[in-house]
């Protein structure tokens, strides 16, 4: 297992919480790389050692000076002397090297404990950046916590849990209702919690605005069947998850809000915080989208959400068979998981269990099928790249990146400018830069690159920025944001490719100690080295 799916592990199985596991792992990743032996790169040269060398000095006892050197070590960076005393002594008491990642697991989480506000931050997350903010200002507390550094460790987090969070718990194991007998369950929505149909509080008041009920003689006027079972049982779990949340409820008037709050966790109704509602064929048609979404199938994503006038017609267009004889409209015996049970001009739902007459062999049913990844620029992506699609959704939209323009950093601003885009096209709203959205947006008339790739060749040699004066280094692009060094003249940083215009000038975005800041284009210019 590598050091990645161990720190996830450790940290989900503690925390009961991926939004919180990934955010801490977010900022563990900024911190050391996830290496437990991680020694801080500005010691290495100062002490003479690497990484594995300075790790077997302190296990053989030949490096006294571990507690107060001052240099941050292992997963955490841990520097204070005395954290490290501590960490010192765990890993002793264990029996085990310093640089061993499960000790200092247990030791992390143990520490996190005694902050009790990060604690309790992180159990209760509702999002990635909650986590990771709670973690940067409360535990970590490095000197620089601006925005763009906030960004930044919650964009790590955000791989983190988009890797993790989303592979194989994608939907949680709703197998007891799938393989019930009896009740034989469907997935149903109809009323408010007034026993009307809009007007209501947002989200499921009474836990009966969306629910797992028994199946009922509507009467249904046809049965619509994916026939693939793997991916017809992805869209009857999604529909467990959705009816047991109590964030989700029902209104006609707001039947769109379902979709939208499912879409930004990633297509996983469990995880949704948000009160939202929907109305029964904008939940099942929600829930059939999604099912496409994770699965890559293309004539599930682009359904519409339907109404119980035309979900027949779409849902056949899309791929569906329409099942019609009595055997599948009078009794459940004959149902299948993800089966659409509707009552045309009236009402849908959809089904959950295995009917009795079509039981699988030995309870043997097929796992949810794993996503399947989208390619393309992502959310934590940075670089040339881009720089150049967000120069584009702003040739698109001038106003659709208020906060940070093109600055090259793929966060949570650029993936909602995406996903904006995507749904004014039609498209499949994934809030990834895929090879449909790049076609449809140069279509507007931008130039967008290549989401895998630069638009243009690089130049040869690395570049550098070159200061001209001394020049300030800033956190961020702009004469009020915060100093965090200075750039003396003749000396060079290295360029990240990445300006940004503030004030009528281009600043530059460099590497300066170590961490990313902003230098304005009076002072400096690039250069080729």
């Amino acid at each position: 297992m590598s050091n990645e799916s161990r720190v996830w592990s450790a940290l989900l199985a503690a925390l009961n919480n991926p939004f919180g596991a990934a955010g801490l792992m977010g900022n563990l990743y900024a911190e050391s790389a996830l290496n437990p032996k991680n020694l801080q790169q500005s010691f290495e040269r100062r002490l003479g050692y690497t990484d594995d060398s300075y790790t077997a000095a302190v296990d053989t006892g030949g490096y006294k000076r571990f507690v107060d050197d001052g240099a941050g070590y292992g997963l955490a960076q841990w520097t204070y002397h005395t954290r490290k005393a501590k960490l010192l002594t765990f890993a002793r008491v264990r029996g085990t090297s310093i640089g061993d990642l499960d000790m200092q697991l247990d030791f992390l989480i143990e520490e996190i404990k005694g902050y009790t506000g990060v604690w309790s931050a992180l159990i209760n997350a509702t999002s990635v950046r909650v986590a990771s903010d709670a973690v940067l200002t409360g535990y970590e507390k490095p000197t620089d916590q601006s925005e763009a550094v906030r960004i930044k460790r919650a964009a790590y987090g955000q791989r983190y849990f988009d890797l993790y969070a989303k592979e194989g718990n994608t939907v949680q194991n709703y197998d007891k209702y799938i393989l019930s007998k009896s009740p034989h369950y469907i997935s149903n929505s109809g009323k408010d919690e007034n026993s009307t149909y809009h007007g209501g509080k947002a989200g499921d008041q009474t836990g009966h605005e969306w629910e797992l009920k028994a199946w009922y003689p509507r009467p249904w006027t046809v049965v619509l069947r994916w026939e693939d079972i793997t991916v017809a049982l992805l869209i009857a779990r999604l529909s467990c998850a959705a009816a047991l949340n109590n964030k989700i409820g029902y209104d006609q008037w707001q039947r769109n809000t379902y979709w939208t709050e499912l879409q930004k966790v990633g297509y996983d109704p469990s995880k949704i915080v948000t009160a939202c509602e929907e109305d029964c064929t904008a939940g099942v048609s929600a829930n059939v989208k999604a099912a496409g979404a994770l699965l890559g199938i293309k004539a599930l994503q682009k359904l519409p959400l339907c109404s119980s006038r035309n979900m027949r017609q779409e849902f056949v267009a899309a791929g569906f068979k329409a099942l019609t004889a009595s055997k599948y409209l009078t009794s459940p015996d004959y149902l299948l998981p993800g089966d659409i049970l509707l009552c045309e001009n009236h009402h849908a739902a959809a089904n959950v269990s295995y009917g009795v007459k079509v039981w699988p062999e030995n309870d043997d049913i097929p796992a949810t099928p794993a996503p399947q990844p989208v390619k393309g620029l992502s959310r934590g992506d940075y670089g040339t790249a881009v720089t150049a699609m967000q120069q584009a959704l702003l040739t698109w939209r001038p106003d659709c990146l208020p906060q940070w323009g093109a600055d090259g950093d793929f966060g949570g601003e650029t993936e909602d400018a995406v996903r904006t885009f995507q749904e004014a096209e039609g498209l499949p709203v994934t809030g990834v830069y895929d090879e449909a959205t790049r076609k449809a947006l140069a279509a507007t008339g931008s130039k967008p690159a290549e989401p895998d790739a630069p638009e243009d060749d690089p130049p040869e040699g690395p570049a550098f920025v070159l200061a001209t004066e001394d020049v300030n280094v800033r956190a961020a692009p702009g004469t009020d944001a915060r100093i965090v060094g200075v750039l003396k003249k003749n000396y060079t940083a290295p360029y990240q490719e990445v300006k940004q215009e503030w004030g009528g000038r281009d600043w530059y975005l460099i590497e300066f100690n170590g961490e990313n800041g902003w230098v304005s284009s009076r002072y400096s210019e690039v250069t080729v080295g």
